[in-house]
């Protein structure tokens, strides 16, 4: 028994976070979910964690994020939560077992996902750890229901100083769903990092696997910063150039590239999604009234040498197909009226509005002016274009080496102009073999090298010790629940 009401009945699921069992609360003999946090975990960060998860989806109050009915401590120490009860499966193993979903059932999970993660936004709770494990389809009458879960690491806008100071050395988020922001260690968590995270889940959804992996941790991070993955449609062709687009635009390196917020996100996903849905939907966000939601956002198109950040900018039809509002009614109602109003009242000024032809009548042509002789300029010439560049970043081990470019010093990471000559990199630091190699100027490129130390000559007497090697190599698992 916990706290004498919830008797606990057997066991549900164990992840690296703790366990989650079957009980009953005894007084009400509701079944629910009790979570336990694992014993080897209980510091006072893990379990200031642990409690923030019942707190913040009390405040949120979503039907699409799983309540936290209560919380407490066992008689042995160990922090627990009650949840509720759900029956069904996480995102995660309904892609193990089909693969590649259909376009319109990936994009109507997508937008069921942002609905919540929405309402936690403008909460000013960020999620942090976004990934289908979190993502729970529970079975019910009226067909699935999607449930975000797990808030233990979101934090409210705002304390990001404070909660980093709470957890050093504490690695937040899944790498794989990581958003750039996260994987750089940025102070400053957005909104858009869960963007990120839901943009790489859409990927998932529709190619059967994330976009960027990696054969160890730091490879993998190096990776999500560079944004260096395939673009969806060079492995699945059918799907819509424009809903490339937007998942190209939600994985942006910079999050200021991203969808503004999840509301827009999800209303330029609805065209890709069944009519039934999309109505559905629509009707639920006008019944919402939401505050600071953009109707016209479309993701801009990309630019044409590849995956850099496209440029910001704004249009008129989302990205499958303008979907017209009250408000444009409206407005264009508005318009014509105004324009009657001139008409009757002999105003000077003339205004032209597109209508049908047969809504006004047609102003006679003007007299065509006497011909005049003109004498055209030659075209200005173009202006010289401005010299590509790239930029050389350097992850240097030791700190301290020294780093030349064809003989000059150079001090970080540095721009140069874009050629395709050779240039030598010497790299070189005390009690370390020197290192050089030629590289070219094509592409912005990172250069990892760490320096060997000179081998120490060896005393007579004194044999060497023997240099330990890893058994067990670093590595990702492909699994993480918690």
């Amino acid at each position: 028994m916990l706290d004498d009401k919830y008797r606990v009945d057997e066991l549900l699921a164990v992840g690296g976070m703790g366990a989650v069992y079957v009980g009953t609360h005894t007084k009400l003999r509701k079944r629910v979910a009790i979570k336990v946090l694992n014993p080897n975990l209980s510091t006072p960060p893990m379990i200031e964690r642990f409690h923030r998860e019942a707190i913040t989806a009390s405040q949120i109050g979503h039907e699409g994020i799983a309540q936290v009915t209560d919380l407490g401590t066992s008689a042995a120490g160990e922090p627990f939560l009650v949840m509720e009860l759900l029956e069904g499966e996480s995102l995660a193993t309904r892609l193990k077992a089909t693969g590649a979903l259909q376009i319109e059932v990936a994009c109507e999970l997508a937008c069921a996902i942002l609905s919540p993660l929405g309402a936690a936004h403008r909460a000013g709770i960020i999620h942090r750890d976004l990934k289908p494990d979190n993502v729970f389809l529970v079975r019910q009458s009226r067909g699935e229901m999607v449930k975000l879960l797990d808030f233990g690491i979101s934090r409210a806008t705002g304390l990001e100083g404070e909660f980093r100071l709470t957890t050093t050395g504490l690695v937040l988020g899944t790498p794989y769903y990581m958003s750039p922001e996260q994987a750089r260690g940025d102070s400053v968590v957005t909104p858009q990092s869960d963007l990120y995270s839901l943009g790489v889940m859409l990927y998932e959804m529709l190619i059967g696997r994330v976009p960027i992996t990696g054969e160890n941790y730091n490879q993998l991070m190096y990776r999500v910063m560079m944004s260096e993955y395939t673009p969806p449609r060079q492995v699945r062709p059918e799907i819509p150039e424009a809903l490339e687009r937007l998942i190209i635009h939600a994985m942006a390196s910079d999050p200021a590239h991203r969808p503004p917020t999840a509301e827009d996100f999800e209303r330029a996903l609805l065209g890709f999604c069944r009519p039934t849905f999309r109505d559905n939907t629509i009707e639920r966000i006008s019944a919402q009234s939401m505050g600071g939601f953009n109707p016209a956002f479309t993701p801009p198109p990309m630019a044409k040498s590849g995956l850099g950040p496209p440029a910001l900018g704004t249009a008129q039809t989302v990205a499958a197909g303008h979907i017209p509002t009250q408000a444009t009614k409206k407005t264009r109602k508005g318009l014509i009226a105004i324009v009657a109003l001139l008409l009757i009242g002999g105003g000077a000024a003339a205004i032209v509005v597109a209508t049908k032809s047969d809504d006004l009548p047609a102003a006679p042509a003007p007299p065509p002016a006497p011909p005049v002789a003109q004498t055209t300029p030659p075209p200005a010439p173009p202006p010289p274009a401005a010299p590509a560049t790239i930029t050389l970043k350097f992850a240097i081990t030791p700190a301290d080496a020294e780093v030349e470019i064809d003989g000059k010093k150079s001090d970080g990471d540095i721009t140069v102009q874009k050629d395709d000559a050779k240039h030598h990199l010497h790299i070189a630091a005390a009690g370390y073999t020197p290192h050089d190699e030629d590289i070219r100027f094509d592409e912005t490129q990172r250069l990892t090298i760490e320096l060997e130390k000179v081998a120490a000559k060896p005393v007579k007497g004194h044999p060497q010790p023997q240099q330990q090697t890893k058994k067990h190599p670093d590595k990702i698992e492909s699994e993480s629940p918690y």
